[in-house]
């Protein structure tokens, strides 16, 4: 921790501000109100420039080392984290990820994404994801949608556009064994915007 203040603003109620570092999950500051009576709260935590790396996927719980390892995720974002309690009710957090020169790999198709930028809005029973762009060689890949939820049951819309994509191995190992096998029945060259 590097710096801790906190004033009272009436009964067991304070205002906190913090900053403090992790060598794996770099530099946050928090802000916000608490009450030590009731357990509400209003909190911020905010971590500009974060640097994913592979090492950060060890410390984390198994639902969140599956959510990593399928979607493979690295380079540099900037995290807020929101959290309101209410007094005797659950959290609403809400986690916002702007991804300002990342890579993502989706493991059902992996096909990778370099150089995005955009925005996934993280909150406890859904996720959102806002003007995601990045690169895959010279392709331009753009997405966006929204999921129900995080389990393979959720009802999603996702919206996937890539422009100048070649018709080469790279695509083909990123299709499922059905896929690929009507691919390579046309044999298709060259390249294409879907």
């Amino acid at each position: 921790i590097g710096e801790m203040s906190i004033v009272p603003i009436g009964g067991y109620r304070v205002h906190l501000e913090a900053e403090f570092t992790h060598p794996l999950y770099g530099r946050w500051t928090e802000r916000g109100e608490l009450d030590l009576d009731t357990g509400a709260q209003r909190l911020a935590l905010d971590c500009v420039g974060l640097r994913i790396t592979p090492e950060m996927r060890t410390p984390l719980t198994e639902p969140f080392q599956r959510i990593y390892d399928k979607y493979l995720p690295g380079g540099l974002c900037d995290i807020h984290i929101l959290i309101v309690k209410e007094a005797k009710q659950e959290p609403d957090i809400r986690v916002t990820l702007v991804a300002r020169d990342m890579t993502f790999t989706y493991g059902n198709f992996p096909y990778p994404a370099e150089h995005i930028t955009g925005e996934i809005e993280f909150f406890t029973d859904h996720f959102i994801i806002k003007n995601m762009q990045g690169r895959h060689g010279e392709s331009t890949l753009r997405f966006d949608g929204i999921a129900g939820g995080y389990t393979r049951e959720s009802d999603f819309a996702f919206r996937i556009e890539i422009d100048d994509m070649p018709l080469d191995d790279a695509l083909r190992k990123a299709l499922d064994p059905p896929n690929r096998k009507v691919l390579d029945s046309f044999a298709p060259r060259g390249k294409v915007s879907a």
